[in-house]
C-alpha cells in the first residue's frame, strides 16, 4: 500500500473510533511520507480522541515545524488546550488560526 491508502484506511479507523488500528495505518502513511500533512493531522486527532493530549500535541506541533502556517494545526492546538481547561492558550491558538486563515483570504483575493 502506498500512504495515501494507507492514510485513508486509517482514517476510515479513526471515524469509528478504531483508535490503535488507525493510529497504525496513519504511522506506516507517515513513514513513507513523513511530510504528508493530512496524515500527521489525523494522527493528532486520533490522540486527542483516545485522550492522549501529550501526543496530540506534539503531532499538532509537528504539522507546524513543516507548515508554520497550518491553520489546521491551530485550531486543533485550540481544541486541545480548550480540553485541558487551558483557556488563554487555546484563545491564542485559535486567534492565530482566525489570522491565518484570513491572511490566506486575502491572499487568495489578489489572484483574482
Amino acid at each position: 500500500m502506498d500512504a495515501e491508502e494507507l492514510y485513508l484506511r486509517g482514517a476510515a479507523l479513526a471515524r469509528k473510533n478504531q483508535h490503535a488500528e488507525a493510529l497504525a495505518l496513519l504511522e506506516q502513511a507517515i513513514v513513507l511520507d513523513p511530510r504528508y500533512l493530512d496524515a500527521i493531522e489525523v494522527k493528532g486527532l486520533v490522540h486527542l480522541n483516545a485522550g492522549d493530549f501529550a501526543a496530540a500535541e506534539q503531532a499538532f506541533r509537528e504539522l507546524l515545524r513543516i507548515d508554520p502556517e497550518c491553520v489546521l494545526a491551530y485550531a486543533n492546538l485550540s481544541r486541545l488546550y480548550q480540553r485541558q481547561g487551558m483557556i488563554q492558550l487555546a484563545e491564542e491558538m485559535q486567534a492565530k488560526a482566525k489570522m491565518l486563515s484570513w491572511k490566506a483570504e486575502l491572499a487568495g483575493s489578489d489572484d483574482s
